[in-house]
């Protein structure tokens, strides 16, 4: 214990950051021997080095299963995890399928899970990888021998037996922490928060009962009976863990660091999470006078900023009153299951609509762009000294609200799968034009990307050709983001902002390829062609119509199809860089091989957004910048 009081930030440190580099155990030694070469006479360091191995190694082996049989022990409205004796597999479900319950695996086709590159995107490949899970298979494929008896099991079938579709819902949500597409859920119903806003509720109440010891001990026994039935989620455990060491009557800073330090020893794969980061916020900011609730709020808002694209002022500033609201939806959600004749669903949805009323206050944007830099002189300039953290508060709102965090104009062409979605900006988002917007099953990673970059309107949304993979969202952005002009026919040319845009494509037929929109523009000195579909017909009619026609950065035609970037084209032109579009599981397999093979014979360097994720050519004094979401960087001049 006198180990933790002399050393409890370092340690507790050491545990963040470790946790932070789990399944990393090299980059670890890295650090640790960096560490140990700068401060080699700093008896702490021989405390951090074991430390960064321990939380860091990898537990989990990423052979292919060989599961015969397993329990599910993670459900999920279209997903769940089963565990077997050496691994763990998802499986897809149409439904949820039972908690708990002992299953049979038949003949499997295990399937890797891959990510799919992007920079806002959600990641959910990586969020499978630390929790040890590397393989998928669909639900036909298993089959429940037992169902499960554990009390949550009881309870999954009790919601189910007894109550309609509405009410069903919001039980799932509630009391079993399954989310459903049909609502947007706020975190505060995922990973076990509305439970412990339960037990805040309960905890308020016990002490007008009881004496302070009694409290105490009936409310770490709350908080254990709840932690056993939800077999331990994330937050649910710290909070277990820090009502018993409340028992054991230890300051308040050594329960912070004791339980930070325990349940990221169990737990490391969780320290990226909401689950962990934001009630580890709160904690630490009230251990000491060097962290104001000021910069509290603003760490919290670059938390949510770079995990969910937007930052909210009300739930950095008010999160403990709405976890509190989430909690009693949690106490009505008990009544509800105790009284089924009594019809709670309309009081579920008002609670509901108040705690998305919040989402009023949201500002879109993640703070990682080439702004962050200026963000962050800022900041080192200024200091965090207690009385200059209402400034960094400020400034936080400031680059957020402005668009701060991205100021370049930039030319995106966004991940999604096998079809298209361009975005074109002007500096500081006065003008934001999106090509095409890929099929409907991607709206969501092209919503994350149109997010982190702030935008919540467009200037112009521009449909090159009717094909689904092209247009497939049109009807949801132009909802969501109200474009001042939409344009899905031909024009000669168009402005957008302070950007002329030329089309290039003369023919008019029922082919929608050979009719595509071929879009010609140029930007921070770079010659751009954005031929969409277009074959070797139209390809070629545009060679004939601008015979001296040239371009820096050209788009290939149809994701790389063999049937576009004929030898004519590819002739005229001359690209310095060929971008293409392509899925990574399409049946097409685009590019084509003798695709490929045109651009080297050509010596044309090219980038496919299967490969490299998002790629995003910014543009700075002088020269642009290319950077990919996978980690490429390079530099064109024009």
């Amino acid at each position: 214990m006198r180990l933790i009081r002399e050393n409890a930030y370092f340690l507790m440190f050491a545990a963040v950051l470790a946790s932070l580099l789990y399944g990393r155990p090299w980059l670890s030694l890295l650090f640790g021997g960096i560490l140990l070469w700068m401060r080699s006479r700093d008896i702490r360091i021989f405390i951090l080095l074991p430390l960064l191995l321990a939380y860091s190694w990898p537990r989990y082996d990423m052979k292919l299963p060989e599961m015969e049989e397993g329990r599910i022990i993670e459900v999920h409205e279209r997903y769940a995890i089963v565990k077997g004796s050496n691994a763990k597999v998802l499986v897809y479900a149409e439904e949820p399928l039972p908690m708990d319950a002992e299953v049979a695996f038949s003949f499997v086709h295990y399937t890797k899970i891959t990510s799919m590159e992007g920079f806002y995107a959600f990641d959910f490949a990586a969020h499978m990888r630390r929790q040890g899970v590397f393989y998928s298979c669909d639900e036909n494929m298993i089959v429940i021998k037992e169902e499960g008896h554990t009390p949550r099991a009881f309870l999954q079938r009790y919601i189910e037996k007894t109550f309609e579709d509405e009410n069903k819902v919001f039980l799932r949500r509630l009391l079993l922490n399954i989310s459903s597409k049909e609502y947007a859920d706020s975190f505060l119903f995922q990973q076990g928060f509305s439970a412990v806003g339960f037990l805040l509720l309960c905890e308020s109440l016990l002490r007008f009962f009881f004496r302070e010891g009694n409290e105490k001990k009936l409310s770490f026994l709350l908080a254990l009976v709840l932690c056993l039935f939800y077999h331990a989620p994330f937050s649910l455990l710290q909070h277990t863990l820090i009502r018993f060491l409340r028992l054991l009557n230890l300051k308040r800073r050594e329960q912070v660091i004791i339980t930070v330090m325990v349940v990221l020893l169990i737990r490391p794969q969780d320290a990226v999470t909401a689950a962990f980061l934001i009630p580890f916020l709160f904690r630490i900011s009230s251990l000491t006078e060097n962290v104001s609730s000021w910069l509290r709020m603003s760490i919290l808002m670059l938390y949510q900023s770079f995990t969910y694209q937007k930052m909210n002022l009300l739930d950095s500033m008010l999160f403990p009153f709405f976890i509190r609201i989430s909690g009693f939806c949690y106490l009505l959600a008990l009544f509800q299951l105790c009284i089924p004749g009594f019809d709670l669903h309309g009081l579920f949805q008002a609670l509901d609509h108040l705690l998305f009323l919040k989402e009023q206050g949201t500002m879109y944007g993640s703070c990682m762009g080439i702004g962050m830099i200026a963000y962050l002189l800022l900041l080192i300039g200024n200091g965090i000294q207690p009385k200059k953290q209402l400034r960094i508060f400020l400034l936080t709102v400031l680059f957020q609200l402005t668009g701060l965090f991205h100021p370049c104009a930039e030319i995106s062409f966004i991940n999604v799968g096998q079809g298209d979605s361009i975005l074109i900006r002007e500096p500081f988002g006065q003008m934001n034009m999106l090509v095409d917007t890929g099929k409907p099953q991607m709206q969501e990673r092209l919503y994350s990307f149109l997010h982190g970059k702030g935008i919540r309107h467009l200037s112009t949304l521009l449909i090159t050709h009717a094909d689904d993979d092209h247009s497939g969202n049109q009807e949801a952005v132009t909802n969501d983001f109200a474009p001042d002009q939409i344009i899905t026919a031909h024009q000669e040319s168009f402005r957008s902002g302070r950007m002329q845009f030329y089309d290039l494509n003369q023919i008019r037929n029922e082919d929608e390829n050979q009719s595509s929109i071929v879009l010609y523009f140029r930007l921070n000195g770079l010659d751009i062609i954005l031929p969409a579909d277009a074959d070797q017909v139209t390809e070629e009619s545009i060679v004939h119509q601008y015979g001296d026609l040239s371009c820096d950065i050209l788009k290939l035609s149809h994701h790389g199809s063999e049937s576009g970037s004929c030898d004519t084209f590819l002739n005229a032109l001359k690209p310095d860089l060929a971008i293409i579009s392509s899925g990574a599981f399409s049946i097409y397999h685009h590019p084509s091989p003798e695709t490929i093979r045109r651009l080297e014979r050509r010596h044309i360097p090219w980038l496919d957004t299967k490969d490299e994720g998002d790629i995003t050519i910014l543009c700075l004094p002088m020269v642009n910048l290319l950077v990919t979401s996978h980690g490429k960087i390079a530099i064109m001049i024009p």
